[in-house]
């Protein structure tokens, strides 16, 4: 996209005013009445009123540093911009602002294809603000900085080939939440990669429902209550996680319940971890533990780690009866103690990894 936003039909030429004071909400509807199929956004701050519904072959085009402001007329509104049963759809580029204390998605997508949104700011100081894929695939967000109070990206439905990457995230709750209100979702194919966050409650939750084929790398992030959290009521197959550098900064969450860098309450089905950095600069005593695992669904799950202290092979040795240990041994006799830990987890059992970095975990079903 062309920052001076030289192609597309000028929203101006539908009747907008960029002075954050006329409602243009009419003027886009009419352009996509119209059938105008690429839009711009000169610079200027647009006002809208109306939530904004989109059909396939459209693609909104803004200004980098043009402001969007939905200040709904009522409190009834879903989403700022919604699509449902369309495909290719791309908005590029502006700075979203929910109006403080409206409550409503920035974008909403149900049963579309082929869905890009890049180089935008979302920014819902009391508002909800998310970004929602339902049953959607090929759906992509790409150098987006979200800035809200609720979850950035949230998964329902059946998705297919979600994309999120190169996104900084600040003050959310959940930086993507996977199912939703007991909507559940199943997705195949989430990759995510070089995500820089601060000071939101989580990074991924996997709250209801199947996913396969989940890939995480590069992510750097400070948090109040976990990285990755896995429920009993989700089944996780095949996900890869690869350089992620994280501390947590609080130690209890809002419910009363202990804060863990990876809580696992059901076993996934060959999870990788590799090159885990706990930056632990701000933390307090005692640190949150790296791992909570309990093992709900298998009637055996294995756990391998390398490159772990040896202070953390006596802890993990030592909070089950039923968990044994296998096999250790010293992987790096120069410099620190670095071992390689095998241990077996019976069904129903739990396992606490109470701190430290290591440089592979693997965690599958007997």
């Amino acid at each position: 996209m062309s920052e001076n936003l030289i192609y597309g039909t000028d929203i101006l030429s539908y009747g907008a005013v960029a002075d954050g004071k006329t409602d243009c909400s009419v003027a886009l509807s009419k352009a996509l009445e119209n059938g105008e199929s690429l839009i711009s956004f000169p610079f200027g701050t647009y006002l809208f009123t109306k939530s904004i519904t989109l059909s396939s072959n459209t693609k909104l085009h803004f200004h980098a540093n043009a402001n969007i402001i939905f200040a709904p007329e009522n409190d009834n509104a879903d989403s700022f911009i919604y699509a449902k049963d369309a495909s290719s759809l791309e908005i590029c580029g502006g700075l979203f602002g929910i109006k403080d204390g409206t409550k409503c998605n920035a974008f909403c997508f149900k049963n579309c294809q082929n869905i890009r949104i890049s180089n935008c700011s979302v920014n819902a100081p009391t508002g909800i603000g998310s970004i929602v894929f339902d049953s959607c695939e090929y759906a992509s967000v790409v150098n987006v900085t979200f800035n809200g109070m609720s979850d950035a990206l949230v998964l329902t439905g059946k998705c297919l080939k979600v994309t999120f990457k190169n996104c900084t995230v600040k003050s959310a709750v959940n930086v993507i939440q996977c199912a939703k209100q007991n909507r559940l979702c199943d997705i195949d194919g989430l990759d995510i990669r070089n995500v820089s966050v601060s000071f939101c409650d989580s990074f991924i939750e996997f709250l209801c429902g199947k996913a396969e084929n989940v890939n995480i790398e590069n992510v750097n992030a400070r948090l109040s209550f976990s990285f990755f959290k896995l429920f009993s009521d989700f089944a996780l197959s095949d996900a890869t996680l690869e350089n992620i550098k994280l501390y947590i900064i609080d130690r209890v969450s809002k419910d009363g319940k202990a804060s863990a860098y990876f809580s696992l309450a059901s076993t996934p089905e060959n999870l990788e971890i590799r090159n885990l950095k706990r930056l632990n600069e701000l933390e307090s005593v005692p640190p949150a533990p790296t791992l909570l695992f309990k093992n709900t669904n298998a009637d055996k799950a294995k756990l391998i780690i390398d490159g772990i202290s040896l202070d953390n092979v006596i802890n993990a040795r030592g909070k089950s009866k039923t968990v044994s240990m296998t096999t250790a041994k010293l992987t790096n006799p120069t410099g620190k103690f670095i071992y390689t830990l095998e241990i077996s987890v019976a069904k129903d059992d739990s396992l606490n990894i109470p701190y430290g970095d290591f440089d592979y975990l693997t965690l599958y079903c007997n």
